[in-house]
This record gives structure tokens, sequence and C-alpha cells, in this order.
């Protein structure tokens, strides 16, 4: 009786010590996705210079500004480029980097697939002049600045689209409406000129405002045509509705393509689902593929509660929803009493809790 009594009271410490343990997975639960990090599909950064999550990703929590200063890549020119110039950026590697900076993941929503950078030249962009000259008007004009533009309108409207995109300009085939030739050949002599994207479509609007002197002697919204030439996963054969691709099911090509249309990345598309039929030598978008669902509603799921170097498998519970790996859903426990928890799916019948005493 004593031993049995010196025992449970040896255990004592222990018992209270999961119970804490639980006790801060279930207020570590609550904190999930606090913080929204959606990956920019395009960016471009100096050459040289260290790349962090703000630049290539729109944060949005309270925790924005800490995350924004992490260093994704500490030297972009040291990244091999693919043959288009630029260098893929995808969401494993900010996971990576995220937990380097131990970083808790669980904290975060995580949207986007990949990031395509081209480095600019931090020489070129020191010394280059400004593509677009703009004018700045006060109530006694300033005639020192800007020097007025002198090239052809074409060439500054390419270089704005240009830059909109984040392309090079022989990667693009322009098209102009007719109508809008007499005003794209005006003279430009003694001139600034003010060009700006009004919006993105497959004819792109841009607004374009000619000053001359204090005064604006037009302004216009033009439309252009645009294709972009991107590198693209082509459909090798019919692929159906639900079903996993495989890396035989796609080729990478070259193709030119609307501004709007965005290509999957190999990443994107590899073992994923597609979400709607794709015809065979049709472009892969990344509208087209989802990670695949290994946890359905209902399913009985084990639940990793992980604190520092202590781990607790807890009981099993049924997912109150569909949903892929690195998604944090809601969990209810299969024993009737409706308790519920929130936990980020790591594989099959597999989630994770990671509670933590101090900051992410």
């Amino acid at each position: 009786m004593d031993q049995s009594h010196h025992s449970s009271h040896a255990q004592a410490p222990r018992y209270q010590a999961l119970g804490l343990v639980l006790a801060m997975a279930l207020l570590a639960s609550q904190a999930f996705a606090d913080t929204r990090v959606s990956l920019r599909s395009v960016v471009r950064v100096p050459a040289g210079a260290p790349v962090t999550l703000g630049q290539v990703a729109i944060i949005e929590g309270d925790d924005a500004a800490r995350l924004a200063a992490i260093t994704i890549i500490e030297d972009i020119s040291k990244s091999t480029p693919n043959v288009s110039g630029w260098i893929d950026l995808d969401i494993d590697r900010i996971r990576t980097a995220l937990k380097e900076q131990n970083v808790r993941l669980s904290s975060l929503e995580l949207r986007g697939g990949s990031c395509a950078i081209l480095p600019a030249s931090a020489t070129a962009n020191a010394t280059s002049k400004p593509l677009i000259e703009r004018t700045v008007l006060t109530t006694t004009p300033d005639r020192t600045q800007p020097k007025p533009q002198t090239g052809p309108m074409h060439d500054l409207v390419a270089q704005t689209i240009a830059t909109a995109l984040a392309v090079r300009v022989q990667d693009m085939r322009l098209t102009y409406d007719k109508r809008d030739t007499e005003f794209l050949t005006s003279p430009l002599a003694g001139r600034a000129i003010d060009i700006k994207p009004a919006g993105l479509s497959d004819r792109m609007p841009l607004s374009i405002t000619v000053y001359e002197d204090d005064r604006i002697a037009q302004s216009k919204t033009i439309r252009v045509g645009v294709l972009v030439r991107r590198n693209v996963l082509i459909a090798k054969r019919p692929i159906r509705r639900g079903e996993t691709m495989a890396g035989f099911d796609f080729a990478a090509e070259t193709r030119w393509l609307p501004p709007t249309t965005k290509p999957a990345a190999t990443a994107d598309a590899l073992e994923r689902v597609a979400t709607r039929s794709i015809n065979a030598d049709q472009v892969i978008e990344t509208h087209m593929v989802e990670p695949p669902i290994v946890i359905k509603r209902g399913d009985l799921t084990n639940i990793h509660c992980v604190s520092g170097s202590i781990l607790i498998e807890m009981q099993r519970m049924r997912a109150k929803r569909d949903g892929r790996e690195g998604e944090t859903i809601e969990f209810e426990s299969a024993d009737g009493k409706r308790r519920r928890l929130m936990a980020r799916i790591s594989g099959p019948g597999q989630a994770v809790i990671i509670a933590t005493g101090g900051g992410a």
C-alpha cells in the first residue's frame, strides 16, 4: 500500500507536466494561422544582395515586420537561374528557411507555389536612367527636372510593360490598335512622358500623359495586346479531373502566353491532383492543380503534440474536414466529449501541434 502510494506520488509531477504541455498545445492550436504569407508570382531584386521574405511575399498579421526581415537567400547571384534567367523559389524553400530561423510554421498560413526572381544588375540600376521620365508639376515649375524623353513612344510603352510584368522586352510581343498610330508616333522632342499601367489583362490598358513645359499637351488611354514568352509545362496526354500527375505526364516547352496566364512550375504539378480535365498539348496552369487530399473528413487521425524535447501522442481524433499536407484543420475527439483543437497535417493519418513557451 505504501509502495503504491509512493509510486502515485512520484508520478504526480509527470502528469502535471503532461497536463501543462497539453494545455499549451490547446492554446497554440487557437493561434494557428494568425499570420498569412502569400508568395508573389514574380519579383525583381538587386544582384548580389540577400533576398528577404518581405521581397518575395505579401505578409499580413501581427508578425509581418519581423517575418519580412528574414533572409531567404543570402546571395541571389550564387543561385542557379533557369534557361530564361529566372531563379525559381518554391514554397518548400521558404519553409526550410523559416525553420532555420526557428519560426513556428504552425502559426503561419503559407500560400502560393513558387516565385520567379529576376536579379537586376546593381551597377545598371545605379547608372542607367529611369525607364520613364515623370514631370513634377509645382506652383512654380522646376525647369531642371525631369529632362524630356526623346525616344520613340513605342519603346517607352514596351519598357513600361516589361517593367510591370518583370520580364525582358525581347520576351514580349506587342500589338497596337491602328487608331492609336498617330498618337504613338507623335514627336517627343521637348516633351516629358508619363506612362502608367491601368490594369492587367491580355490587352493591357496604359494611361499616357504627354507634358510640354508646364502644361499637358496630350492625354490618352490605350490598350496594347501582350504576349509573353514563358517556360511552361505541357500535358503529354489527356489528364482527367482528380487524377494525380507524374513526371511523365508533362513536358517542358517555351510558348507565347497572355500575361494573365499563370503557368505551373514543375514543383506545382509533380504529384499534384488535377482540379479539372486537361487536354493533351495544353499548358498546365497553377489553378489546374492542387496537392492531394491525405486526410478526409471523419478520418481518425493520430495527433502528435511537441513541446521542446517532450513528445506526446494524443488520442486519435476525427478530422472535421478534408485536408492536404501542410494545411491546418480542426479535429474533434472521438470519445463523444466533443473536445476540439487545430493541428497541421503532416501526412496520411498524422497531424502535429507544436507548443512553445516563447515566441514563434
